[in-house]
């Protein structure tokens, strides 16, 4: 009887350690990993089939974080077991489905709990709706940084160019979070070839212990079924990061909310990242082909 009773409790505090996204001595698990965020430690769990794929070449964080705007820093990122082989191997992988998380630097070391976040989505949804007629100005910088980077690592006289961006609606807006998704097409150009494709991409902000970080699920776009898929997927990923970190209430504040109309802005232009490195990676293998 005492046998079973202890490998219920054995099984019992496993089971919860696993469902933590931890192995049985406490430590995050491969599919986690532990992301320093103004002096918090988040976990983040990896999304259902997807692995962690930064920090693997120098050379490919470098090219892929040269479309980010200067406003905002990459957490992470992950791609399939299959893309990280690749890269791994030395390629450029095409991640026709990618995860990343971002934060705004002006408001990384800034505790915001759930109430503040509550309080301050307003002025978040505003400032991203603000930013719409100014999107294609930011995405052909972000472009330009691309194509120079892309030239100094590679010595690849290539073109990037992102157009026809459409946020298509809010698909979450709640106390703890404000999702959006954006449409937009990408396009590349080499000294003999060309490619060109539509991008979908979901996104979620949201507080987790005490930071406001961005989520992106982004996938080629080809049907309605690929929205539906980032969508879906960039919630269930919030809710496994959610699940997975301590939570913090904080309390309400107006006086400071004009702080937060900047963070709208920087999400939806941190969207374009994951629409932009795939075809980046075709510039580099048009670049060693």
């Amino acid at each position: 009887m005492k046998l079973t009773a202890l490998v219920v409790v054995m099984c019992t505090c496993f089971g919860f350690a696993w469902l933590r996204g931890e192995t049985e001595d406490g430590k995050p698990s491969p599919a986690s990993a532990d992301v320093q965020v103004g002096g918090k430690t988040l976990l983040f769990p990896a999304p259902e089939g997807f692995v962690r794929c930064d920090g693997v070449r120098p050379d490919w964080d470098q090219a892929t974080v040269s479309v980010l705007p200067a406003t905002n820093r990459r957490l992470i990122m992950f791609s399939t077991p299959s893309d990280l082989a690749i890269l791994k191997g030395g390629g450029a992988p095409a991640l026709a489905r990618n995860f990343n998380s971002q934060i705004v630097r002006s408001i990384e070391t800034r505790d915001v709990g759930e109430r503040e976040f509550d309080s301050t989505r307003s002025s978040m949804k505003a400032g991203l709706e603000d930013m719409r007629s100014k999107l294609q100005a930011e995405m052909d910088k972000l472009a330009s940084q691309g194509n120079k980077t892309i030239h100094d690592l590679y010595g690849a006289d290539a073109a990037l160019r992102l157009s026809d961006a459409a946020v298509l609606g809010f698909f979450e807006d709640k106390p703890t979070s404000l999702g959006f998704t954006m449409a937009l097409r990408v396009h590349t150009s080499g000294a003999d070839a060309s490619q060109n494709k539509k991008s979908v991409v979901a996104a979620i902000l949201t507080p987790v212990n005490g930071r406001v970080i961005n989520l992106y699920a982004t996938s080629d776009y080809q049907t309605e079924a690929d929205r539906q898929w980032a969508e879906k997927s960039v919630a269930a990923w919030r809710d496994a990061i959610v699940a997975a970190n301590p939570r913090m209430a904080g309390s309400v504040f107006d006086r400071y909310s004009y702080i937060f109309k900047g963070v709208g802005p920087a999400a939806l232009t941190g969207a374009i990242v994951g629409g932009a490195i795939g075809l980046l990676g075709w510039l580099m293998r048009k670049r060693r082909a």
